[in-house]
């Protein structure tokens, strides 16, 4: 069993599968106990969990990302100050109406995808400033961001009255 730290924000740990003999052991459903044991080291730790629940996934910043963010000034790369700004969102808001009101309130740009009917079926938010080379706004999908935070699971959470676990 090894760990490698290649970045700041996240480490791999890799194991052998191959017993002493050459044969491989039976793994089945070995992922979700490792997952459980995973999660067991980061509430130890006070660790981010990561994806928690049913396929439920946030995603980190790139090197390029990161790299970007420092020579923009910026605290944190635009991908962590979009999260943040999604729950912020989200703890006040009681409609989609209001969610993405309070996003634009806090400079978020919002650009919704729609249906061939016109019904929106998705969004996607950009860091004003945040631009590629160019010179459009580099927007980044919802769902890859928080997939808690899709337009489908926003609107059940809010229709709900619950908001999701922090992921």
């Amino acid at each position: 069993m090894g760990g490698v730290r290649h970045a700041v924000h996240h480490i791999h740990i890799a194991g052998i599968s191959v017993r002493p003999d050459g044969s491989r052991p039976a793994m089945h459903r070995d992922s979700i106990r490792a997952q459980a044991e995973c999660r067991a080291i980061e509430r130890e730790w006070g660790l981010r969990p990561v994806g928690q629940g049913e396929r439920v996934t946030t995603s980190y910043p790139t090197i390029a990302e990161i790299i970007k963010a420092e020579q923009q000034g910026w605290d944190e790369p635009s991908r962590v100050w979009l999260q943040q700004r999604m729950r912020q969102a989200l703890a006040s808001a009681s409609s989609v109406a209001e969610y993405t009101a309070a996003l634009e309130a806090d400079g978020v740009l919002v650009r919704w995808r729609t249906a061939e009917a016109g019904a929106r079926v998705g969004y996607s938010l950009a860091r004003p400033g945040d631009t590629g080379t160019s010179g459009m706004p580099v927007y980044y999908s919802a769902g890859r961001l928080d997939s808690a935070l899709t337009l489908p699971r926003l609107t059940a959470q809010l229709v709900a009255g619950a908001s999701p676990e922090p992921s």
